[in-house]
């Protein structure tokens, strides 16, 4: 897909350049959130420059990313049902600040989906449980794996809202 505009965000969304993923892996999240830093490696820019994600970047800052598909799953989980698998990390200083619905609603506006959409969570993430289930996503299961436990939350979309 080719830049375009998050409406809500008015972040540019592009895919994930080199430049975009070496900001991306400097990013710190204070504890507990801190399971969401990634290493320092080669490895994890290749993964972020050579699968699904995309950068939402106001102008050459990174402001989030998403990915999709087996990008976004944590193994373990049971990704049997039909479903577009999402993936998603704004950057540690904009979260907490009541952004994440609008950005997870562009996101979704930006994809389009036809299928019902799946988000892995970590289950202490009750922030992100909160605001994904503002969105209309509702808990389907959940599943430990070696590095913590996770919900799995699905919803159907429809451009611009939750399907009813």
């Amino acid at each position: 897909m080719p830049e375009s505009l998050l409406g809500r965000m008015g972040w540019i969304v592009r895919p994930m350049s080199l430049q975009d993923a070496r900001q991306v892996i400097t990013w710190q999240y204070p504890e507990p959130y801190d399971v969401y830093n990634l290493a320092h490696t080669d490895e994890v820019v290749e993964e972020l420059t050579a699968g699904s994600y995309r950068a939402a970047a106001d102008g050459k800052t990174v402001c989030g990313f998403f990915c999709t598909g087996q990008d976004a799953r944590v193994p373990g989980g049971n990704y049997s049902d039909p479903a577009l698998d999402v993936g998603l990390g704004l950057r540690p200083d904009l979260t907490g600040q009541g952004r994440g619905e609008a950005f997870v609603a562009d996101i979704l506006d930006y994809l389009q989906p036809t299928v019902p959409v799946r988000l892995t969570v970590a289950s202490f993430n009750q922030r992100a449980q909160r605001c994904y289930g503002a969105l209309g996503f509702e808990t389907v299961g959940s599943f430990r794996a070696p590095h913590g436990d996770f919900v799995l939350m699905r919803a159907a979309w429809q451009t611009g809202r939750p399907k009813a």
